[in-house]
């Protein structure tokens, strides 16, 4: 009698076990972006979230990360992650406007003083939205870029009259929709493609954050860069649904876990702080001229980008949202983590 025991609680037991290790299988995820691997966003945010992630799943998710675009170009890697094709992307919602109106909120003009506490906001505050246009992937957290500047070749901008005639590379689509409203004309590319765009003529100024225009060398033919933060744009971190579901409960309780308004700020801490050093690089720079503008002009700014939320709310209500609703909680949760300029 006592060995049929032993033997029944013995086949429990393996079968326990045999479960357990079932569950707790090894994942080997791929995440890509088209980042250089220099850039403080991979070194200081992508990568110690990698390890943070491997590490709470005792060892059974490991990320390995493809920077500059190495599995597919930067404007693919949101369907890349849909598809499959990758696991994990980082992503700029705005390569392709009017894809996801509500998230493009975070673009709208004079907005965000601030991308670390903005980081926070964002991702508090799309978590509930990410349903009604991000339902084919596993949104996982958001993050704001440090707002860009206007920089140009032929002339100082100033006023919002001084971009009509000019082409312009936008951060995204907001912004071309501000460039077009003013009389100036779009044209896009990548961040790596930009510098060429203004070396041929292609485009006069671009939008575009302190630091990252002097990564890719874009500032090298521009020669004025106006002090005042137009916009910001956002940033997507997004997991293909299937590798999600495959997950075993606690791998997933660590993948949830590096998914938070917290971690959003964290990832994006030492790319803000970099992004700033650019600004007193430039400032030092011969052949280059930082410089602020007066009071009227701001205010005349803050007019020319009023009609532009308007056009959002328009966008984002054909999502089933309240656009005026989800406006003021984006207000709310900005003003809660100190990051509206004002």
């Amino acid at each position: 009698m006592w060995s049929r025991t032993a033997l029944a609680f013995g086949l429990v037991a393996a079968f326990a076990l045999s479960g357990a290790e079932a569950a707790e299988k090894t994942f080997n995820l791929r995440y890509a972006h088209h980042l250089p691997a220099k850039f403080p966003l991979h070194t200081k945010g992508m990568v110690p979230w990698a390890k943070s992630v491997e590490d709470a799943s005792g060892g059974t998710i490991k990320i390995t990360i493809f920077p500059s675009q190495q599995l597919g170009k930067a404007t693919d890697q949101y369907d890349m992650a849909k598809d499959g094709i990758v696991d994990i992307a980082w992503y700029n919602p705005g390569f392709i406007p009017g894809r996801w109106p509500i998230i493009s909120a975070i673009e709208l003009p004079l907005l965000v003083s601030d991308s670390r506490p903005a980081s926070t906001a964002l991702t508090e505050w799309y978590r509930k939205y990410a349903q009604y246009e991000m339902n084919d992937v596993h949104f996982c957290l958001a993050h704001a870029l440090e707002p860009g500047v206007i920089s140009s070749k032929p002339r100082k901008i100033v006023m919002p009259q001084d971009l009509k005639g000019l082409k312009i590379r936008p951060m995204n689509g907001t912004i071309a929709r501000l460039v077009k409203d003013l009389g100036g004309s779009s044209v896009y590319a990548p961040g790596g493609d930009t510098r060429d765009l203004v070396e041929r003529g292609i485009a006069d100024a671009v939008f575009f954050s302190w630091n990252s225009m002097q990564i890719w060398g874009i500032h090298k033919p521009l020669r004025y860069h106006m002090d005042f933060p137009i916009a910001s744009t956002a940033f997507i971190w997004v997991m293909n649904k299937g590798t999600y579901a495959k997950l075993s409960p606690a791998q997933k309780q660590a993948i949830d876990a590096h998914c938070t308004p917290e971690w959003a700020r964290k990832v994006t801490e030492a790319f803000t702080e970099w992004e700033f050093l650019g600004r007193t690089k430039l400032q030092k720079m011969k052949g280059h001229e930082v410089y602020k503008i007066p009071r009227e002009a701001q205010d005349a700014w803050h007019a020319a980008a009023k009609p532009i939320r308007a056009h959002w709310a328009e966008g984002a209500a054909k999502k089933g949202i309240d656009a005026d609703k989800a406006y003021e909680e984006l207000i709310a949760a900005l003003k809660k983590h100190d990051a509206l300029l004002q």
